[in-house]
């Protein structure tokens, strides 16, 4: 059997809490899924000869696939995983809408602001989270790699 391990991490912040990877047969259907730890780490372990992806995904950003194949008793490491922010209503753009919910919210503390608007997760919509956004603005998903 083989495994296939990695780190999902968000582009604004140290701690991955909140990210959930899945587990995808060659088919797209969920085999396994779980929350990364906060160092965002994860694996699946006991996994037989064939094609998968890893799905990691967090609330407020693009989601990001690796696709692989896995021999028998290899390893397969997907190295980070990093999930750009800006996604705020969860439709895999990062557009305008996402932009004019930060804009609703600019200057306000989580809560009672929406936590999801909080990309760098400070605890306040701010110039930092409108930046993040500028900065990956017009990306769509699901990221794909390699």
């Amino acid at each position: 059997t083989g495994s296939i391990s990695g780190i999902a991490v968000y582009q604004s912040s140290t701690d991955a809490t909140g990210i959930t990877v899945k587990l995808l047969a060659g088919d797209g259907s969920v085999l396994q899924e779980q929350p990364v730890d906060h160092e965002g780490n994860f694996n699946f372990a006991n996994l037989t000869a064939g094609g998968y992806a890893v799905s990691a995904s967090g609330e407020g950003f693009l989601t990001t696939i690796f696709k692989t194949t896995v021999a028998d008793n290899q390893v397969v490491d997907t190295g980070t995983l990093t999930l750009k922010a800006g996604d705020i209503d969860g439709n895999q753009t990062i557009d305008l809408a996402d932009a004019g919910l930060i804009g609703a919210n600019f200057s306000q503390p989580v809560p009672p602001a929406p936590a999801v608007a909080d990309l760098n997760r400070d605890g306040e919509i701010n110039v930092r989270d409108l930046v993040l956004l500028g900065a990956n603005f017009g990306a769509i998903g699901p990221i794909v790699l390699p």
